[in-house]
């Protein structure tokens, strides 16, 4: 048995999924990082624990803010899974966090040291680097514990979850790279005075020059404004099984009150194998056609956590047409951004898919389960 679980952490991301001995778990996050959603993360995992992937889709603030509270809380985190970041984007990421919380800025610099000791960094490349996945794929198990690894985009990573099933369980990271996602984020930070080269070249620039109150405030509103706009990378991945051999997998949902087999309403059982989910992180559907990019997968895709929190400007109902798609959205109830848009509800709901609002409160979870017939 599977379970895929949305957790109720709000405007912020926070996704996990239990095989037999086998956890993974995509962002860890939240807006505001509140003492609620720290407890959520310990409560989720246990101290003996292990994490066997960690996927990290994007630095912004709300996916990364409680990834220290999960790494201290389980045993051991083996694998970290994120995009590859050039350096003028890294240097820019550590300026900023420097600002607003200066905890993870080891994270974007080393993670290999964030982590410690036995954890495999895994850095998948940009979509538009040039290089193509290995066709085999890549065995967590045949990894050097302290090692780091690079990989294509669209890389099969394949762990043997399932050797003794009829089916063959995989992650498809993919990282799109936006060549474009920071020129507002320049655009605003020139006006306001700031020397963003400098800030591309000089990690240290924001401690060295951006020491009174009112410019550290400046910078906390700008990055505020930008909604998590800052950087050029958000990392998608695919959890499901590989085409063709998911025949004998069924699934259904717990969501708050509502329990229901595959749907959030009365429906036949469908045994059809539509077990696969894609992460969509902060990415930005106008720009990424999901059913090109998972196109070997996209026969058993059933879920699709909806970008960004159900804004308008990041969504494109195109993947989500006759396809009955169910889709948890992570949002605030009370986040200064409007999320969710009420025309992204609207689209999804006039295709027949099943909207599920994942906010702070706890009876707002989605927890899929997938079962072996």
């Amino acid at each position: 048995m599977i379970s895929r679980i949305f957790y109720p952490i709000g405007q912020g991301a926070f996704y996990a999924e239990r095989h037999k001995g086998f956890n993974v778990v995509y962002d860890c996050g939240e807006w505001k990082n509140s003492k609620k959603a720290e407890k959520l993360v310990k409560q989720s995992f246990s101290a003996d624990e292990d994490i066997d992937i960690l996927f990290i889709s994007h630095f912004d603030y709300d996916h990364i803010n409680k990834v220290g509270t999960l790494r201290d809380r389980v045993r051991k985190i083996k694998h970290v899974v994120l995009p590859v970041l050039h350096a003028n984007e890294k240097n820019l990421l550590i300026n900023l966090l420097s600002i607003v919380d200066e905890t993870y800025v080891e994270l974007v610099r080393t993670p290999e040291q964030y982590f410690g000791e036995g954890t495999r960094i895994i850095y998948v490349n940009s979509s538009k680097d040039g290089t193509e996945p290995d066709d085999n794929g890549l065995n967590l198990t045949d990894l050097i514990p302290d090692r780091t690894t690079e990989i294509a985009s669209g890389t099969r990573l394949l762990a043997n979850i399932n050797s003794k099933t009829n089916y063959t369980w995989v992650y498809v990271p993919y990282n799109h790279e936006y060549k474009a996602r920071g020129t507002k984020l320049i655009s605003e930070m020139s006006s306001a005075g700031y020397d963003v080269e400098q800030m591309k070249n000089d990690p240290q620039y924001a401690l060295q020059q951006i020491t009174n109150v009112k410019s550290r405030k400046l910078i906390r509103k700008i990055y505020d404004k930008l909604q998590g706009r800052i950087n050029q990378n958000s990392m998608l991945v695919y959890s499901g099984p590989i085409s063709g051999t998911s025949s004998e997998l069924y699934d259904y949902f717990h969501y708050g009150s509502i329990r229901s087999e595959r749907y959030f309403h009365p429906r036949p059982l469908r045994i059809d194998g539509r077990t696969g989910c894609i992460y969509c992180g902060d990415s930005d559907l106008n720009k990424i056609d999901l059913k090109n990019v998972y196109n070997l997968y996209w026969e058993n895709v059933g879920t699709i956590q909806i970008p960004h929190h159900g804004d308008i400007k990041s969504f494109n109902i195109s993947p989500f047409i006759d396809d009955e798609i169910v889709c948890p959205i992570s949002v605030g109830t009370n986040n200064s951004y409007g999320h969710p848009s009420y025309t992204v509800i609207a689209d999804l709901l006039r295709e027949g898919c099943h909207v599920a609002l994942v906010t702070e409160e706890f009876n707002s979870e989605l927890i899929q389960t997938i079962r072996n017939i």
